[in-house]
């Protein structure tokens, strides 16, 4: 009778340590799951964030594209201003807001000098002069920011055919021996 009574014994103790192991290995779990879900939310609000700042660069190049990237004035809306003198910059575009909660903010640089700096190759040409221009483009989306810059470039085209023209009634080719065959054609002389 008296061993029946006895509360002496291995099973409650081994019960409990069985449970605190569960649970400490249960809230590890819960840890590292909280943990990959905001690591895989801040890597989708950057890719975001870098979409978002290529748009700003997208329009940027736009804007510059149909004012001339040898203009003295900067592509912003809804009219072209002069740039600063001190900084030569434009004053920032934007936030613009796009339809998926981002936003993006642009800055075109003055016409580049020798010496200023901005990504990407200087382009050169001996027989036409060429203005390039530095955009700087940033996005953000839920707090997370991406920057990118990049250099654009413009030629002053001169005409093709200077003083003379061209015309095709039913096919015009311009081949490299520069000869031309249509039904009507000319060289010029």
């Amino acid at each position: 009778m008296r061993r029946l009574r006895e509360e002496r014994g291995i099973a409650v103790p081994i019960a409990l340590m069985i449970l605190l192991v569960t649970t400490v290995l249960g809230s590890a779990a819960v840890l590292a799951a909280r943990q990959t879900s905001s690591v895989t939310n801040r890597d989708t609000g950057s890719k975001a964030a870098l979409e978002a700042a290529e748009a700003g660069l997208r329009t940027a190049t736009y804007r510059l594209n149909m004012l001339g990237t040898q203009s003295a004035y900067c592509p912003t809306t809804p009219t072209a201003t002069a740039w600063d003198a001190t900084t030569r910059v434009c004053a920032g575009v934007g936030p613009t807001t796009l339809g998926n909660g981002g936003t993006y903010t642009y800055w075109v640089s003055a016409p580049l000098q020798t010496g200023d700096a901005c990504p990407g190759h200087a382009v050169q040409n001996s027989q036409y002069p060429v203005a390039e221009r530095c955009i700087t483009a940033v996005g953000t989306v839920n707090g997370v920011s991406a920057r990118t810059q990049a250099r654009v470039a413009s030629f002053a085209a001169q005409p093709l055919f200077a003083g003379a023209g061209l015309i095709g009634v039913n096919r015009l080719n311009v081949v490299n021996n520069a000869q031309i065959y249509a039904t009507i054609g000319t060289n010029g002389a």
